[in-house]
């Protein structure tokens, strides 16, 4: 396999339609580089030790838990998804009060792709450092009134938390640094709704859940930046240049870190860059960097790192109702993990074409206004024929899973079938949603019921199940591929929301020599980072 240097390692913009890219890209770039600098002084100065007790180790280079380059020809080593420990426990029963007409009498909850027993296989491919961080944070949250948290939050009035997978694709980042900080990593979120109502932590795996203290120093009133009660570290706020009494870059960056790992607090909560596209591939860059032996691979646009199918299966499985609803549904379109490909359509973004104003686009996204028919409809099917074809090449003599973000998409595609290369008509099976799917970042919120949200999670989650996986541009398709492994995908759409015909390159997967990665780090970020003056805000507690 071709070697290919970093993203890093390309940062000059150098083509006039790169130089069209906002300034915020740019700016929020420099400073993912910088805080990667910091946290790599911080691993390689500050003693962690595998209990946490001081003691110097090697994040990077214990072979026997650090994690090898799946082979890219689909296959998984030392897998079978269908042999299932009988000595596993697991709840079969079926719970009589549920009342959901989408769901026949009967059906059980227990999936193969997710659960107890799936936590317990994915475990032992985590990279060394992360299997040490969740036997210490169990150990740390037996008596969850002594430890210390570090919190991912998402309150009411916070309108920059993104959809679902916006909200997931650091979170193997946030881990490390949670390692880093001596903190354990939990999730607070109460918009739309409490993560917790579509998912729960494994027992056998990582606890993610936040005590119950938490949410009586919570002002559900406003954003999570006016909160009063607990720290909160902004660290984008190191980007500022205006501040009279700012500090270089990379200083600001570690004594944000040093704070965060100091502080005496039970809690301190924190966004990192936002949902920035580059600054989070950067930061999963770098906990890559301390999870794999010589070569790992890289991380572009709105991609997942491949370990978040173990990671996720360690932490999360649906609750029962939404595996319930997964189990119908799989049951009812003949689906059977990892003997089938799913083809993802991003219909509703990006829509320059359509929408040339922001807030129409925001509108149209989140808001689903944007009609399937007319001039709209005939681009549209376009798109699904691109994808559709995309993820036939994948695996030619498997059945097809189609999800979309619009109602009527899907339905065209489940019921009309589409026509792909060499005339051929694919007949793909999906979820036929009876209204318009909710987008979880969607604004009025308020207006919803927890259930609006389950098809989301439930084209997820069957994506996830996938052998291989077709998706576009956004980051909820790469969240599907991502917890399917990424070892067999296809990209069927540029950045700019054009098609892009398949085959192509796009979905390929690509590594780096480690070794080079670190040797851009530990070189001090030169050029504009220079000449960056930042201020490194934390809030006041009452």
């Amino acid at each position: 396999m071709t070697i290919h240097s970093s993203p890093l390692l390309h940062r000059k913009v150098s083509t006039r339609k790169q130089k069209r890219r906002k300034r915020s890209s740019v700016t929020s770039t420099a400073f993912a580089a910088a805080v990667i600098y910091s946290l790599f002084w911080m691993a390689s100065m500050m003693n962690l030790g595998n209990e946490h007790n001081g003691s110097n180790i090697d994040f990077i280079k214990n072979p026997t838990k650090a994690v090898k380059v799946r082979p890219s020809n689909g296959s998984r080593e030392n897998e079978n998804i269908d042999d299932v420990d009988e000595s596993m426990e697991y709840d079969e029963n079926i719970d009589d009060d549920v009342n959901d007409d989408h769901i026949p009498k009967g059906t059980s909850s227990y999936l193969t792709m997710y659960g107890e027993h799936r936590a317990a296989q994915s475990f032992v491919s985590l990279p060394g450092w992360l299997q040490d961080y969740v036997e210490w944070s169990r150990e740390q949250t037996r008596d969850k009134s002594k430890a210390k948290y570090l919190v991912l939050m998402c309150l009411p009035d916070d309108n920059s938390c993104g959809g679902l997978s916006d909200r997931f694709r650091g979170l193997f980042f946030y881990l490390f640094a949670g390692k880093l900080t001596d903190r354990v990593l939990c999730i607070y979120w109460t918009r739309p709704f409490p993560l917790e109502t579509f998912l729960e932590t494994t027992q056998s795996g990582y606890d993610w859940r936040c005590p119950e203290d938490l949410s009586e120093l919570v002002d559900q009133t406003v954003p999570t930046g006016r909160q009063k009660k607990f720290r909160v570290y902004y660290w984008h706020d190191c980007e500022k240049t205006h501040l009279h009494d700012a500090e270089p870059l990379v200083p600001c960056t570690q004594r944000c870190l040093e704070n965060i790992r100091n502080s005496t607090d039970k809690y301190a909560v924190t966004r990192l860059i936002g949902n920035t596209i580059v600054g989070i591939n950067d930061l999963n860059l770098f906990a890559q960097s301390h999870s794999y032996v010589e070569y790992m691979p890289i991380i572009n646009q709105w991609q997942y790192p491949d370990i978040i199918a173990d990671v996720f299966r360690v932490m999360f499985k649906p609750v029962e109702l939404l595996a319930k609803h997964v189990n119908a549904t799989m049951t009812k379109l003949g689906l059977v993990e990892n003997e089938y490909v799913s083809t993802h359509v991003r219909i509703r973004y990006p829509v320059p074409r359509f929408a040339s104003k922001r807030k129409e686009r925001v509108a149209m996204d989140q808001n689903g206004v944007l009609l399937f028919e007319g001039e709209h409809k005939g681009y549209l099917i376009g798109l699904m024929q691109n994808a559709v074809n995309c993820g036939h090449l994948l695996a030619p003599d498997l059945p097809m899973y189609f999800a979309s973000d619009h109602l009527d998409a899907t339905k065209y595609a489940v019921s009309t079938g589409i026509t792909v290369d060499g005339g051929k008509v694919i007949q793909p099976v999906g979820l036929e949603h009876d209204k318009m799917p909710v987008h979880v970042g969607v604004r009025e919120f308020q207006n919803f019921h927890m259930d609006d949200f389950f098809p989301v999670f439930e084209d997820l989650l069957i994506m996830g199940g996938s052998r291989c996986v077709s998706h576009g541009i956004g980051s909820f398709g790469s969240f599907g591929a991502g917890l399917a492994g990424n070892r067999c995908r296809a990209v069927h759409r540029k950045f700019n929301g054009a098609p892009e015909p398949c085959p192509n390159t796009r979905g390929d997967r690509k590594k780096m020599k480690i070794a080079d990665f670190e040797r851009l780090l530990e070189e001090e970020p030169g050029g504009v980072w220079d000449r960056k003056k930042i201020h490194c805000n934390i809030s006041e507690v009452i």
